[in-house]
């Protein structure tokens, strides 16, 4: 059996569902995969001692955690993120696996397990993922048509986009949806954005779950911040993002306990952020 924790987003679902392609056509073993935030408690009590754990998309945040894990388990760590291959230094240099910033997980997961060209979905993903769009719309279709789906590494889909069966579909789904998903953003930003400080800059913000920067559509060349937030019922989940060269977000994320890449980055917090309590008290709670 091959365990897999993987960032629950399009990257991290396909890095591990390449890894649960590897582990049931290559290797004839099973796969389970867990999906991880970093705020998601650690699920090792369904992971058996000594056996292979994959970690793609995503690292242990804590340094001391993720060295007890590397002991215990024989561990393969695939991942991207700046923030988070310099905060585990010596694994960086011991384990197994592949770490590159400016390049996808879902890239490196199939560079490291099969060596070959990758799928193009793989492609499609990971381009839309750091941010490159070398394929433009086509990219974005893609992306709109896959929230369609189930896109756990469990489900089937994947045999068909690996293999590019699913694809002309896919597309034909995702330009639909981009017409939709244009014209609902502009109504959330008009409903629930608004502009106010955070770290020192001025930012412009929008209580949106699972929102990315394509949200704030042309407000990403008026404001050096971008933030989307929302409540889990346990804390706040904060996303940050920046089209400016000089900035860099996962910077001002390690400070809130997060991380990310330059120009998105995120953390996890149970205080309430102070962009939300600005503001008249009377005039916030009274609005329905």
């Amino acid at each position: 059996m091959i365990y897999c924790l993987y960032h629950d987003d399009m990257d991290g679902r396909c890095s591990a569902a390449i890894v649960k392609k590897y582990a049931t056509e290559e290797q004839t073993v099973g796969f389970r995969g867990f999906p991880m935030n970093y705020d998601s408690p650690l699920p090792l009590s369904g992971i058996p001692i000594l056996e292979t754990l994959y970690v793609v998309d995503f690292s242990i945040p804590d340094p001391d955690t993720f060295n007890q894990v590397a002991e215990q388990y024989e561990v393969y760590w695939i991942d991207h993120h700046q923030t988070a291959i310099e905060k585990h230094p010596e694994l960086n240099n011991t384990l197994p696996g592949l770490r590159c910033v400016g390049t996808a997980a879902c890239q490196l997961t199939w560079d490291y397990l099969y060596g070959t060209e990758a799928p193009w979905i793989v492609r499609y993903v990971a381009d839309r993922d750091v941010w490159k769009w070398e394929f433009g719309g086509m990219t974005a279709c893609v992306h709109y048509g896959l929230q369609l789906h189930d896109t756990a590494p469990e489900n089937r889909i994947w045999e068909s986009l690996f293999s590019g069966e699913a694809l002309p579909d896919l597309l034909r789904e995702g330009e639909t949806v981009a017409v939709f998903k244009n014209q609902h953003d502009k109504e959330v930003i008009q409903a629930a954005g608004y502009e106010g400080f955070f770290n020192g800059m001025s930012a412009y913000f929008c209580n949106m779950p699972l929102a990315d920067s394509t949200l704030f559509g042309p407000l990403v060349d008026n404001y050096p911040l971008l933030i989307a937030y929302y409540f889990i019922g346990r804390g706040w989940r904060i996303s940050l993002y920046t089209s400016r060269p000089e900035l860099d977000v996962s910077e001002i994320a390690k400070q809130y306990g997060g991380g990310g890449h330059k120009q998105a980055a995120g953390f996890f917090t149970k205080a309430i952020p102070s962009f939300v309590k600005e503001g008249n008290e009377e005039e916030r709670t009274t609005k329905c």
